[in-house]
């Protein structure tokens, strides 16, 4: 078995497919090869996809006080798996940046 060597960043794919998650990372690297673009320069797929990204909370939580200490440490991995992508796509970790880029999808 094959591991990965880095945290696995999903993305919620629907209501319809809610236990069903997509990795991110090799779809974030195809759409966005050479990082984000513009607002006005992303094509309708880059659009759609940072208004996926910029939907998606637990790319975005940091506040995980409020969680109980289980789900705390879960949510903190996560935004760390998410952090990671970023981090190695050369991608921005802001939230207004990704809404920017899908505000005409």
């Amino acid at each position: 078995m094959r591991t990965v060597p880095y945290g696995v960043t999903y993305l919620d794919v629907g209501e319809e497919h809610r236990t069903e998650a997509a990795l991110c990372e090799p779809y974030l690297r195809a759409v966005f090869p050479d990082g984000l673009p513009s607002p006005l320069a992303a094509t309708p797929a880059q659009r759609r996809l940072a208004a996926a990204v910029a939907r998606h909370d637990p790319a975005w939580e940091r506040d995980f006080r409020p969680l109980a200490p289980r789900d705390r440490y879960l949510a903190s991995r996560g935004a760390q798996a998410w952090d990671g992508t970023f981090s190695r796509l050369r991608l921005p970790n802001d939230r207004s940046t990704w809404r920017a880029v899908a505000s005409l999808a």
